[in-house]
């Protein structure tokens, strides 16, 4: 973030484009918008999972109210539970089970970046600043987490690596519960 001459903050998109605070700047919304679309391919096979355990594999028993889950984690608890529970997913337990896992622990680094917001445009040592407001048994808790674009390679590896293995893992699926 850089001042004009009258002292006023600019946006360091409002800068020439080939600066470094507006490259930097740049690589944090890449960042971000890879994020989100990949979790969005993730979370619409986790969909898929849910709706067939519920409507095909006699998930909607396991479900107090008989209702779908919505969020993520509770879509995660209830395909735990369909794995370990209902005799058509158990052969499938194996593999989904620790994929389950293996995106649930991706989603908070998601969860951060999608619902924190940026503290401020400029980025002391490469990392911005996000700020999180939280709602935990009905009172607000307040966070805050650094974020570096420049690492940002390690998370896109893992989301990569995550919504391959469950496309593949969807496939199987499909296959064996063809209607």
């Amino acid at each position: 973030m850089s001042a004009d001459d009258d002292g006023a903050t600019r946006h360091p998109m409002s800068d020439d484009a080939g600066s470094p605070e507006n490259d930097q700047f740049r690589s944090l919304c890449m960042a971000v918008g890879f994020v989100v679309l990949n979790w969005a391919l993730i979370e619409q096979q986790v969909d898929n999972w849910v709706r067939l355990a519920f409507l095909t594999c006699g998930g909607k028993e396991l479900r107090k109210r008989n209702d779908v889950p919505r969020s993520f984690n509770a879509k995660a608890d209830f395909l735990r539970e369909c794995f370990r529970k209902l005799p058509s997913l158990k052969p499938f337990a194996r593999e989904g089970l620790p994929l389950i896992d293996r995106i649930h622990r991706v989603a908070k680094r998601r969860h951060e970046l999608v619902h924190g917001g940026i503290v401020s445009l400029e980025a002391p040592e490469g990392r911005y600043q996000f700020r999180r407001i939280e709602y935990v048994r009905g009172d607000q808790v307040v966070s805050t987490f650094r974020f570096d674009p420049s690492a940002f390679h390690t998370l896109e590896i893992s989301l990569g690596e995550a919504l391959t293995d469950q496309l593949a893992f969807s496939q199987r699926l499909a296959d064996a519960f063809r209607e």
